[in-house]
């Protein structure tokens, strides 16, 4: 699932939370750069350097993992922010394509690298079939087929 650029920023990420993530990311087959600061990452945006997910710290050292919200919308990306709770993390839906999303709820680590295949999952090719599920006028599902790109890559 590599794209051919760093698809994913990591901005503000430390220690062993950054060491989490990155692993989680490393068994997906995904690409990522760091930016240490909001600063940092506000220029790399503005450079569009290809990212599509930022994956930001609430707390950076020049300000909020939230004040990303404006740069990313603008290019349509996907922004989530780790915020740091007591007993561990919770990651917040800031953006995602585009859309603010922020309030919606929020998941663990556990599952940030499903959430990542799926908000990146429409900007690579698949080599993997897609299965459509269909209904028929009773409503009952009946049938799935495979999408004629994903046949013809076989």
């Amino acid at each position: 699932m590599t794209l051919g650029h760093d698809s994913i920023l990591l901005v503000g990420l430390t220690g062993s939370n950054q060491e989490s993530i990155e692993h989680v990311l490393r068994q997906r087959d995904w690409n990522w750069r760091t930016a240490g600061s909001l600063t940092g990452a506000i220029r790399d945006l503005g450079r569009n350097i290809g990212v599509e997910l930022v994956l930001a710290a609430e707390a950076l050292l020049d300000g909020r993992g939230y004040e990303l919200t404006d740069a990313v919308a603008k290019q349509n990306l996907s922004l989530l922010v780790d915020v740091m709770l007591s007993e561990g993390h919770v990651w917040l839906p800031v953006v995602e394509r585009g859309e603010r999303t922020f309030g919606r709820g929020g998941f663990g680590v556990a599952e940030l690298g499903s959430v990542v295949d799926e908000l990146l999952a429409d900007r690579v090719p698949s080599k993997l079939p897609q299965v459509v599920i269909g209904k028929n006028t009773t409503g009952i599902e009946q049938f799935a087929s495979m999408s004629q790109k994903a046949v013809t890559a076989h």
